[in-house]
């Protein structure tokens, strides 16, 4: 593997990128000293939980309402970022565009996204405002997955309270845990349209 390239997919899965993608379309998110060194701690721990969760839920191809994975950096054979579709808007951003007129149907579409990656044997743990993207045309797209981990992990960093401090969450990476957070969002995004 060379340096300071873009790899293909983890090399047991076989995907592979040859050539680094135009820095316009794509968003690196990396993980390097400013010396250009890989840097350790929680942050790999968290891009190789997100390269690993990318990696399989992307096996069968772009999911519905999750940001398209495109391979990850690697720097001296250590992997240091992750390249992922660059996305147009913010929530809040495309909330106070006004690119989101259906929050119904806005929430139905993360809801498939979720489900999409629970069926790939894991959970999000981190659904929340900061963790939705929104395209040009509205559609949503689930990002950060340096949360996410296999059905049924222990989180034993995680809080069991939920962004407004309303609901006992599970401990361990379940279904209900992301569609407790998903609820969560989807309140937020009524009283915010509520408030117009």
């Amino acid at each position: 593997m060379a340096d300071n390239s873009l790899q293909p997919r983890v090399a047991t899965f076989g995907h592979y990128i040859t050539e680094r993608p135009s820095p316009g379309r794509f968003h690196f998110k990396t993980c390097v000293t400013p010396e250009g060194r890989p840097r350790g701690g929680p942050e790999n721990l968290g891009m190789y939980r997100e390269i690993t969760a990318l990696e399989m839920i992307h096996r069968q191809g772009p999911l519905p309402s999750v940001s398209q994975y495109h391979g990850c950096i690697i720097i001296n054979g250590e992997i240091v970022g992750v390249c992922k579709d660059r996305i147009a808007h913010t929530l809040p951003s495309a909330l106070e565009s006004q690119l989101i007129p259906d929050i119904n149907w806005f929430i139905q579409q993360v809801r498939h996204g979720i489900d999409a990656i629970h069926s790939f044997g894991f959970a999000h743990n981190a659904i929340c405002g900061e963790n939705i993207m929104v395209t040009e045309n509205g559609q949503p797209r689930i990002t950060n997955f340096t949360s996410a981990l296999p059905l049924g992990q222990y989180l034993p960093n995680f809080s069991q309270v939920d962004s407004h401090g309303a609901h006992r969450i599970s401990r361990y990476a379940t279904p209900s845990r992301d569609h407790c957070a998903l609820q969560a969002l989807q309140d937020y995004l009524i009283e915010h349209q509520a408030r117009r």
